[in-house]
């Protein structure tokens, strides 16, 4: 019950990072509850876990290696891995269950664990790993099995990098908060021009999308 009543005291805190695709802008970017504090920034600075957010990465990988498309199947069951330190990673389902042969479009939209689990190590860790890397992160993540459930610290302005890319087609533009500096007069001493690079090919791109529409419509984002 103390437990409960300290955690009741304590403020949640949450970050916002609002970017426009097609050029890359930061529109909006809240770090914390006091907007006018100049120090710890958590949408900058805060690095969490990101969970599934993991999974549209693990099936971009999938779709650019032209073996599999929204309707392959893939299965959702039980999966070993002997890691290097010889323990064994067994993941889960959040549910707890077992779906069997599912098709990617359905893995994907009800997030299932062991589904991509799968997915993920047919694919390879090496393309997980490096599609992050063409997504705009600064540099690889490990190539460990735990990584396919999200097993990576960023912050929301770094997953907002790496969502641009599907916002923007297959198009990556580096995030920025500064068009131009000028003098009083108004006058630009230095511009910044927009930067535009491919990063993967636009019907894939369009195909996962259209996969992320039943995350919200019949998914595990149906309740937004």
């Amino acid at each position: 019950d103390k437990a409960r009543k300290g955690n009741a005291q304590r403020k949640l805190e949450g970050v916002v990072v609002v970017t426009a695709p097609q050029n890359g802008e930061v529109i909006a970017m809240v770090g914390g509850r006091q907007a006018n504090f100049e120090g710890f920034n958590r949408a900058l600075d805060a690095k969490r876990s990101i969970g599934s957010l993991v999974k549209p990465v693990i099936y971009l990988a999938a779709l650019q290696s032209g073996r599999f498309n929204a309707a392959s199947i893939v299965n959702d069951e039980p999966v070993e891995v002997k890691l290097a330190n010889g323990q064994v990673w067994r993941p889960q389902n959040i549910s707890e269950e077992l779906y069997g042969p599912v098709p990617l479009v359905r893995a994907i939209g009800q997030s299932l664990n062991l589904a991509t689990v799968h997915l993920g190590l047919d694919v390879g860790l090496p393309e997980v790993a490096r599609e992050f890397r063409t997504l705009g992160l600064d540099k690889e993540p490990p190539q460990l099995p735990s990584l396919l459930l999200g097993s990576i610290d960023l912050s929301a302005f770094e997953v907002a990098q790496l969502y641009n890319s599907f916002a923007n087609g297959g198009f990556s533009t580096p995030l920025r908060a500064v068009r131009a500096v000028v003098d009083d007069q108004g006058q630009p001493l230095k511009s910044f021009a927009l930067e535009v690079t491919p990063v993967a090919d636009p019907q894939v791109v369009y195909q996962l999308n259209r996969m992320l529409v039943q995350v919200m419509e019949r998914g595990t984002g149906r309740g937004a």
